[in-house]
């Protein structure tokens, strides 16, 4: 993965305020992951 997508994801999980919405961030990146997309 490039280092601008990283930083994408990493910045869109740390910009969340609120606990559920950091956890949804997570959990929607890592299923991207898993079905080989990237955003």
């Amino acid at each position: 993965m490039s280092n601008s997508l990283q930083r994408y994801h990493c910045e869109q999980v740390a910009g969340a305020k609120s606990d559920e919405t950091r956890q949804r961030r997570i959990d929607k990146a890592v299923a991207l992951f898993l079905a080989g997309k990237k955003r």
